[in-house]
């Protein structure tokens, strides 16, 4: 995995009890992929974010120093996405991990290991696809919004 950004947590990025808010945490996971698609794509300006599905492994808390790392592997069910790694640095614990669907990034597979890419996976990714992941996603949130009805 390559480092592509480093950082700290802010009392301004936090909630009453001292945690990161979690757009705070997208982010970091912004900032990292534009990083990672300027320096290793090989047409930065052409690359659109599509989807992005991000699991919450652990609390950053104020003060706690991060590190994002990302990697594009070259085969799997992720093969060309970006899996990115947000870890907190005194302790190198994963505290969230970010898998992004770009349409038309164009940038050479790196390293990655299973552990890691695992820890992005959506929950039995194993037995489904990254697209079939984010279908039931959008589906089962269209059942919760209810029927649509019209504004009076």
């Amino acid at each position: 995995m390559i480092e592509i950004h480093r950082s700290f947590v802010n009392t301004w990025e936090c909630d009453e009890n001292g945690h990161m808010n979690v757009r705070f945490y997208l982010r970091r996971f912004e900032e990292g992929a534009a990083v990672f698609v300027a320096s290793h794509s090989d047409n930065g300006s052409a690359a659109i974010l599509r989807h992005r599905h991000v699991r919450y492994h652990r609390e950053l808390l104020e003060a706690e120093s991060t590190l994002t790392l990302a990697a594009v592997p070259g085969d799997g069910p992720f093969k060309g996405y970006l899996v990115q790694v947000l870890k907190d640095i005194s302790t190198g614990r994963i505290c969230a991990t970010s898998l992004d669907c770009f349409d038309g990034l164009q940038v050479a597979a790196t390293a990655s290991d299973f552990d890691t890419l695992e820890a992005a996976s959506p929950a039995d990714s194993h037995q489904v696809t990254p697209r079939q992941t984010m279908m039931l996603f959008l589906s089962r949130a269209s059942r919760q919004a209810g029927p649509s009805r019209p504004i009076r």
